[in-house]
């Protein structure tokens, strides 16, 4: 791309950087929350269907989130300067929540983890010894006296109200007062596959104090969180700090820039860029420069007069083996400037 291009395109890109930064911003915040809550559903215990971990990784990712802006201050060395407007604040401290979110998931469910290998290959074992008993001795499937029996075993003082076969399992009825449960054991070798009081979910859920462990650090993630949560970082912030103004004031310069008569104006063939300027703007503040590099000349003098108004000064330097004219109008607050003796451009430099 050469300069003339660069330069026409300037401010439509000067004018989409505040949108370009938000949504920036908006890609990070959703690839933080999906990477936060991926971590966090490694805890997860249970089966998980595809939408129960999607819900799951969206709903811990976005608490995870929220908390790592709100504890990201507590993050040593990293919670300043150029860290912090890269965020590597909020990485940190959404990283470790997350690990402890994944700690309490496991605490919840801990009772839906998955069996292990030696206990399946204990129970199989189990199995085909009793195939084995039942095909020598000739026997059938426990009898319904037998499972309620063995069931009264399972859960004592309970008393065997009734068995019903459902597949390969007995499904008995039990009673103990006004207390309900269901026992479930299997029908060839009576092996007690699930114990189930009828009571309030809640009820069972606060007599785990496992559950409860996980529910109260969940708990106190998000109270802190949101206690100490004072929104959420703006990259435009921090980098207008760095220039010692506010994300406003940066806001306001770049639309100025875009506006600006030098980057709207089109570039005469023939002429340099106006953006060249900008590498003698410390050459521009020194008298003795200005000085050494006074430029007089009638005809040029005129053609600015005429393009622009009556020059109070002029100077000239070379670049890139062309000789620029700079010419200064202090009564109208404009600025002209000729390359090789063509004029270029007259800027209002009051607007």
């Amino acid at each position: 791309m050469d300069i003339s291009s660069l330069v026409s395109s300037l401010p439509a890109l000067i004018g989409m950087l505040p949108l370009v930064m938000q949504v920036t911003q908006l890609v990070f915040q959703l690839f933080f929350i999906w990477f936060f809550g991926s971590v966090s559903m490694r805890g997860y215990r249970g089966n998980k269907t595809t939408m129960l971990k999607i819900s799951g990784i969206l709903f811990t990712g976005a608490l995870c989130f929220f908390a790592s802006a709100s504890f990201a201050g507590f993050v040593p060395f990293f919670s300043s300067g150029i860290f912090s407007m890269l965020q590597l604040d909020m990485a940190i401290a959404g990283i470790v929540v997350s690990l402890v979110m994944a700690g309490a998931l496991s605490l919840m469910t801990h009772q839906q983890s998955a069996e292990k290998a030696e206990e399946t290959i204990q129970k199989l074992m189990r199995k085909v010894a009793a195939l084995e008993d039942m095909l020598k001795n000739k026997k059938a499937h426990l009898t319904e006296t037998e499972a309620k029996s063995l069931a009264q075993k399972a859960m004592e003082g309970f008393k065997a109200l009734g068995a019903k076969m459902i597949g390969n399992d007995y499904e008995v009825s039990m009673s103990k007062g006004e207390e309900k449960a269901t026992v479930v054991l299997d029908m060839w070798d009576g092996e007690v596959k699930m114990e189930m009081k009828h009571e309030a979910a809640i009820l069972q859920f606060l007599k785990d104090p496992e559950k409860v462990a996980g529910l109260v650090i969940i708990a106190i993630i998000a109270i802190s969180a949101a206690i100490l949560f004072e929104g959420f970082p703006n990259p435009m912030d921090d980098i207008a700090s760095m220039f010692g103004m506010s994300a406003d004031e940066l806001g306001d310069l770049t639309q100025s820039m875009a506006d600006s008569p030098l980057l709207q104006a089109d570039i005469p063939e023939g002429c340099v860029s106006p953006m060249v300027f900008t590498s003698y703007y410390s050459q521009l503040q020194d008298k003795d420069f200005l000085l050494d590099h006074v430029y007089e000349n009638e005809a040029v003098a005129e053609t600015v007069r005429q393009n622009c108004g009556d020059p109070d000064a002029m100077i000239m330097v070379e670049h890139e083996g062309k000789e620029i004219v700079i010419a200064l109008i202090m009564s109208e607050a404009k600025v002209a400037y000729l390359t090789d003796g063509v004029f270029c451009m007259c800027v209002d430099a009051g607007a």
